[in-house]
């Protein structure tokens, strides 16, 4: 996980596929540069890197992210709704 951070941090956003993931870094007040759609399967979120994003995303993998739920459930919803309209 570490290199994969490292690699993602190299450049000036990380990326990811992983709906929950995304919506928990939503939850914790990333700043989400981009939804990638041109694969209809699957979509692509871009978050700004930062040191506490990094944490976060270490945190999320070992079990460790705590989050409010009300605000992982409006993660939730607000990510479906940008998924669906074309604002990214």
């Amino acid at each position: 996980m570490k290199m994969f951070m490292k690699n993602q941090t190299e450049n000036k956003y990380f990326r990811s596929s992983d709906f929950y993931l995304c919506c928990y870094l939503f939850a914790r007040n990333a700043v989400l540069n981009g939804i990638d759609k041109s694969n209809p399967r699957r979509a692509v979120f871009s978050f700004e890197t930062s040191s506490e994003l990094e944490q976060w995303v270490e945190g999320y993998w070992q079990n460790k992210a705590v989050v409010n739920p009300a605000v992982f459930v409006y993660a939730i919803k607000e990510l479906k709704q940008q998924l669906h309209s074309d604002n990214f």
